[in-house]
């Protein structure tokens, strides 16, 4: 294991449940692309002593060059984009549930909490799809849903950075609602009256 500071940094939290560890793939996948170093990152209770956490983690193989373990205490949410912060990461891979796993909700609540807080792009992974990515999967693609908003627009330098980055290609999909106002919030674009779709060179990723 190896830290290198002008590395980017891929940060995956995994909470030791199988259901998390189903995004370790696609972390790995993102780390090796973009010769990053992978952050895994368990919130806990009581510290692990480091020679148990993998196995507590259910991590039986890790396929990058250098990654890190940490453990921090705190909210399981805040903690996970405060570190993501501080070490600047590039993304955050999450499977889209952990230890309570309900199939019946699209995200968990660390999923969700993250989701709705997160300033950097978010790769989210199900653990019921077919052919889950490994470490050497590589995306085609990036789905980036706009809703017009300043706060969506003001995130894209940080995607086409991610996309170029990846060498992938992006759609762009902005969605309208027919007949809803334009937001006084500055910097709002007039929203259509249906959805429009375009195709751009340069986040869901797939």
């Amino acid at each position: 294991m190896k830290s290198t500071k002008d590395k980017p940094a891929i940060v995956i939290p995994l909470d030791s449940s199988n259901t998390a560890t189903v995004a370790l793939g696609a972390a790995q996948a993102m780390a090796n692309i973009l010769g990053a170093i992978l952050y895994i990152v368990h919130v806990t209770g009581k510290t692990i002593p480091e020679n148990q956490l993998l196995k507590h983690l259910k991590i039986g193989s890790i396929e990058v060059q250098d990654f890190v373990l940490h453990q921090v205490i705190g909210d399981v949410v805040s903690a996970i984009l405060e570190f993501a912060l501080s070490v600047n990461a590039k993304t955050i891979v999450i499977s889209s549930h952990g230890i309570t796993y309900n199939p019946k909700h699209l995200l968990g609540g660390t999923a969700m909490g993250i989701m709705q807080n997160v300033t950097i792009p978010v790769m989210v992974i199900r653990p019921g799809i077919k052919n889950l990515p490994d470490a050497g999967w590589r995306p085609a693609k990036m789905l980036v849903p706009l809703d017009g908003s300043p706060e969506m627009a003001s995130a894209m330098d940080e995607v086409f950075s991610l996309a170029k980055a990846m060498g992938v290609s992006i759609d762009i999909l902005h969605i309208a609602v027919a007949g809803k106002k334009r937001s006084p919030k500055a910097g709002t674009l007039t929203s259509p009256e249906f959805p429009a779709r375009r195709h751009a060179n340069g986040p869901g990723i797939y």
